[in-house]
């Protein structure tokens, strides 16, 4: 188990605090696919690089920082949906709107969760019989300072990534700066789920793997650890919470591919990088037209970017895209 850093889970811990790996974590919900809320005109300082020595601190492995604080073990209720949810959250559009339409039904019954260690969450149920996590994010003094709000303009942005790569992320609707909801969807915690050698056992090979992968490259999310994705019903990751996105290591070198000590949490970004330098790109089997039409859907996120005042991590990632896309040596057609 790596102990280093705060996970950001969003759901209830049984029997354990909840570590690097998320031991003993049950998620059953998911997020991301969500619509923009309206930007303020200054965001946090978030992803901006402040003094040297803060610089050298955020471009250490954050796995090496910090302590897990302490939470009371809890259980998200065994109570069914009265309406489908959906069997995986492969339609981005009809989740959005269905989420929409249970927020807009008004909420039936809240319980808090406990084992979030930064956000405050709760397992709602709506009036339609529609089920979601509510998550309020918290400011967090690691990793340089992330306040609340860049942490939900990440949540939001990356689900717009994972969406435009192709890689299934559940609906993420955002009705404040620091609030969210988030889709609930059938699946297993990877902690959870049955390992073979010593690692959650899915196909990491899949195309679903590899679109994973490839968003957390674009992002930087070094927070992909076994308490922050679940094996779907078809076997396949469905990747969850992003707080930790867009960090200031992608911003100070886009350049640099993401890679991170947790053998378990670079099972996805790994496709992408050198597997004897982790600091060096290789190449990858994404196809020519794989890599044009990401190019397309991440241009059109651009406005998206720029409207909640983070022109800067799209220019990082659209840097670090650009290597990727010279990489790319594939024959098949993923898309």
């Amino acid at each position: 188990m790596a102990e280093g850093h705060p996970c950001s889970c969003s759901y209830a811990t049984i029997g354990s605090v909840c570590h690097c790996d998320c031991s003993g974590v049950r998620h059953s919900t998911a997020i991301n696919g969500g619509v923009p809320a309206p930007a303020s005109a200054k965001k946090g300082a978030r992803g901006t690089p402040t003094d040297p020595a803060s610089r050298s601190a955020a471009a250490a492995d954050p796995e090496d920082r910090g302590q897990v604080p302490s939470t009371e073990p809890a259980r998200v209720p065994d109570v069914e949906p009265e309406q489908p949810q959906g069997d995986t959250p492969d339609e981005p559009a009809a989740s959005r709107s269905r989420l929409a339409a249970g927020i807009a039904s008004g909420e039936r019954e809240r319980r808090s969760l406990s084992g979030g260690v930064i956000a405050q969450t709760s397992l709602v149920d709506f009036n339609d019989g529609t089920r979601a996590i509510n998550k309020i994010a918290a400011d967090v003094d690691e990793f340089g300072g992330v306040p609340a709000e860049a942490q939900q303009d990440a949540e939001e942005l990356t689900a717009a990534v994972m969406e435009a790569v192709g890689a299934r992320a559940p609906a993420v609707e955002r009705t404040s700066p620091t609030e969210i909801y988030m889709e609930f969807v059938p699946g297993t915690i990877a902690a959870e789920s049955p390992y073979r050698n010593g690692r959650p056992d899915i196909d990491y090979d899949s195309d679903q793997s590899r679109f994973l992968g490839l968003a957390d490259q674009l992002t930087h999310n070094f927070d992909r650890h076994s308490g922050n994705w679940l094996v779907g019903e078809d076997g396949e990751p469905v990747p969850i919470d992003h707080g930790m996105a867009f960090g200031r290591e992608l911003l100070d070198n886009p350049e640099i591919p993401l890679a991170t000590r947790n053998r378990k949490a670079d099972q996805f970004a790994r496709h992408f990088r050198s597997a004897q330098n982790p600091r060096e790109w290789a190449d990858n089997d994404l196809s020519p037209n794989d890599v044009a039409t990401i190019r397309g859907r991440l241009q059109e996120l651009e406005p998206r970017f720029a409207a909640a005042g983070r022109q800067d991590w799209y220019n990082a990632m659209m840097t670090r895209y650009d290597i990727i896309g010279s990489r790319a040596t594939g024959t098949r057609d993923r898309l």
